[in-house]
């Protein structure tokens, strides 16, 4: 909610490579931070310092997407991108979760991290440096600050029932440490069939498949 406004705002000074870079090396410092957390308050400021990226990255990155594919395969290639969320969602959730109830959170944060640092060695090797300050005269357009806002509920309420699903299902509906993971697991298997399947036809008829 803070992080995606404000660095979008900075973000005409940069390139997207550079812009990326420097998102996905604040998210990999948070993780490193969880590490080492001496106590909850640090703990939180941790994963708040993580979550500053997370709005901005997948939009630049969907930006980046869009601009290495033609027209015709845009919202395939976005789907494409996005398919490394659903994969850490059917994969690395409930992986994570297991991993930390059998040994302990702070090697879960620490695996985290390590991704991170692929992630930065495959942006700095793979990603153009492109310019983002001509994409910024799009929110000037109505429509896209309606999609924005059917993106911001639409995602607060998938990520709201995402967030509590551990008390809901485990003290709630005594679902136990298994029922979790396979719950967490089939979540993440819907997002990346509807993902998957979203992007292939927005590119043949993108007003019926919305």
């Amino acid at each position: 909610m803070i992080g995606a406004p404000l660095l979008t705002a900075i973000s005409g000074r940069f390139t997207r490579k550079r812009l990326l870079l420097a998102m996905m090396a604040l998210f990999t410092v948070g993780n490193l931070a969880a590490v080492v957390a001496p106590n909850y308050d640090f703990l939180l400021a941790a994963r708040v310092l993580t979550a500053l990226p997370h709005g901005a990255v997948f939009g630049t990155a969907s930006v980046v997407a869009a601009g290495l594919v033609d027209h015709q395969r845009a919202a395939r290639a976005i789907s494409l991108m996005f398919t490394g969320l659903t994969v850490a969602t059917i994969v690395g959730v409930p992986a994570a979760t297991a991993l930390g109830n059998a040994f302990t959170w702070r090697l879960t944060f620490a695996l985290i991290a390590a991704v991170g640092l692929l992630a930065v060695a495959g942006i700095a090797l793979l990603v153009p440096p492109l310019r983002l300050r001509d994409e910024l005269h799009a929110f000037t357009k109505p429509q896209v600050w309606l999609t924005l806002l059917v993106g911001t509920l639409g995602f607060g309420g998938v990520f709201a029932t995402y967030s509590y699903i551990s008390p809901t299902l485990m003290p709630l509906a005594g679902a136990g440490s298994a029922g979790l993971i396979a719950a967490l697991a089939l979540f993440g298997l819907g997002m990346a069939i509807g993902n998957l399947l979203g992007g292939r036809l927005a590119d043949r008829t993108l007003l019926p498949t919305m």
